[in-house]
């Protein structure tokens, strides 16, 4: 009984930490199907920071 709960404990907790980095590594590079859906520019989150940097930097493309 012990030992089977432990185990599911483990179980739920790698699958979080798995899930975890996929999601981070999602976030770092998208793919390149997400990339297609968006455009060139990828995903909304990546055009508004590019907006924001171009903003800090002053450059007017």
């Amino acid at each position: 009984m012990l030992e089977s709960v432990t185990f599911e404990r483990r179980a739920t907790t790698a699958t979080v930490e798995m899930t975890t980095n996929a999601m981070s590594a999602r976030a770092k590079s998208p793919l390149p199907r997400q990339r297609l859906a968006f455009g060139p520019q990828g995903p909304p989150e990546r055009q508004r920071t590019v907006e924001t940097r171009d903003k800090l930097s002053g450059d007017k493309r």
